[in-house]
């Protein structure tokens, strides 16, 4: 029973939560592991200050408030790697781009941590980690690689390089390089693969592993934000016909600017997707993708006046050829005095395998 517990600490929503769920997004790209379906994150539609500083993962702040970021895969062993963003534009709105002749300059910094008695350390604090984490932690792979600056594949030139150790490893003098003059292409993005141990993937997790990363501008902007966020790793759980979901926003949503729906199943059948209009929308582009565009059905309003929608996403089927097995999905906030302090309550969802 213990080894049951250690197990699936990590992600006790993506067991229990039994839905499917929404939808919003911008880019939608094929993830390098098989079966996966994601599209980027959101911002508000209110203008918010370093909206033109953004990640796909990470998120600006308050004092020690920084968010975390679950990442799940299907791939069953060996080192993972994800691909982290710093944009200079909107998540939601790319072909707008911060107006700079020299760019965005930042700083990242990338740091291993462990979570302890629900508290995050870097894993050589001396004072609140055992000498068995600290040892454990160095014999695993955790490592971070810049790997493309703006378009342009950088990783032949760029080592990946270890956080296992729990040293704090700084990019210094980054850039995020401004528009080319007469390119469409938006171009204004950096990348950094974020390399977890295949100890992350296995059934008998003892220690807790975060990796935090945070981004720091520094043009002397004050309307551009650090970002910053704890990312985590677990392996995708999923029975046979069954589709759970979970936000990814684990804490303090309401100040979110937007949020990210991690749906995950195997089998074929029909999700029905609803939600609560008068708070959050789903993407235009997300329902276009999937041929929804027409499907979506308005219901009347319900006793507080608030106004729902739905539609049924079929899922279980194959996309070019590969079944997918994961969406990332995204939802907005649409009402700029509306109560987001538990977003759940505005999304619902039911599965019927065929």
């Amino acid at each position: 029973m213990n080894k049951f517990f250690r197990k699936h600490k990590k992600h006790w929503i993506t067991v229990w939560l039994v839905v499917a769920i929404i939808a919003v997004g911008t880019f939608i790209t094929f993830a390098s592991y098989t079966g996966i379906y994601s599209v980027k994150r959101v911002v508000s539609t209110t203008a918010s200050a370093g909206v033109l500083f953004s990640s796909n993962s990470m998120q600006s702040y308050t004092g020690d408030d920084i968010p975390s970021r679950h990442i799940t895969t299907s791939q069953a062993s060996g080192n993972y790697s994800y691909n982290l963003t710093v944009c200079d534009f909107a998540q939601s709105d790319p072909f707008t781009r911060y107006k700079s002749d020299s760019g965005i300059p930042y700083n990242l910094t990338a740091q291993l941590y462990v979570k302890v008695n629900g508290n995050y350390y870097p894993v050589n604090d001396t004072t609140n980690v055992s000498p068995q984490i600290r040892t454990h932690a160095e014999s695993r792979t955790f490592s971070i690689q810049y790997s493309s600056d703006g378009g342009t594949n950088v990783a032949a030139v760029n080592n990946p390089i270890s956080l296992s150790g729990g040293n704090e490893v700084s990019f210094s003098s980054q850039n995020i390089k401004p528009q080319v003059s007469g390119s469409v292409i938006p171009n204004g993005t950096n990348k950094y693969a974020i390399i977890f141990d295949e100890y992350e993937l296995g059934d008998n997790q003892t220690y807790d592993y975060y990796i935090k990363v945070t981004a720091h501008p520094t043009n002397g902007d004050d309307s551009l934000r650090d970002i910053a966020c704890y990312l985590y790793l677990t392996k995708s759980v999923a029975t046979d016909s069954s589709w759970t979901g979970r936000l990814q926003e684990t804490s303090n949503t309401s100040s979110y600017d937007a949020y990210n729906y991690i749906l995950e199943g195997s089998g074929s059948g029909t999700v029905t997707v609803r939600w609560n209009s008068s708070f959050i929308d789903v993407s235009e582009i997300f329902l276009a993708q999937n041929s929804l565009t027409n499907q979506v059905v308005t219901e009347a309003a319900d006793a507080n006046g608030h106004i729902w929608k739905h539609f049924d996403l079929k899922v279980g089927k194959a996309v070019n050829g590969t079944v997918i097995n994961r969406y990332e999905i995204q939802l907005y906030k649409n009402n700029e005095n509306g109560d987001y302090s538990n977003v759940s309550g505005y999304i619902s969802g039911s599965y019927t395998a065929d």
